[in-house]
């Protein structure tokens, strides 16, 4: 098990990680759409739910007027209940915290 830091307005929660159990695949992802926002969600299949937010009537509301969207930001999580945790938090900062999330993630850089 180790422990993984997820930022929540001035403080830092830790949500356990389990190396040694089987993992189900939840992603925790944002995209920047066209008008420079930010939206975040989850899935098993990020590059599936990614064409669905670009191309499909499957895609968030939210997202279909703001077409089209890139993914900047996803991380892998062991269930479903991990992942909607995670989506909470991030959803919860405000803009310019979610931009200094994805400044400094490792994998932030992978997608712009």
């Amino acid at each position: 098990m180790n422990l993984e830091k997820v930022f929540n307005h001035e403080r830092c929660i830790l949500i356990e990680v389990h190396d040694d159990i089987a993992c189900d695949r939840w992603f925790v992802y944002i995209l920047r759409c066209a008008d420079g926002s930010l939206y975040t969600g989850i899935t098993t299949d990020v590059q599936r739910r990614v064409k669905e937010h670009n191309f499909s009537p499957l895609g968030a509301k939210y997202t279909r007027g703001r077409r089209p969207v890139t993914l900047v930001y996803e991380e892998l999580l062991c269930s479903r209940s991990l992942a909607s945790k995670k989506e909470y938090v991030i959803k919860r900062l405000s803009k310019p915290q979610k931009e200094l999330l994805l400044k400094t993630s490792d994998n932030s850089g992978c997608y712009e």
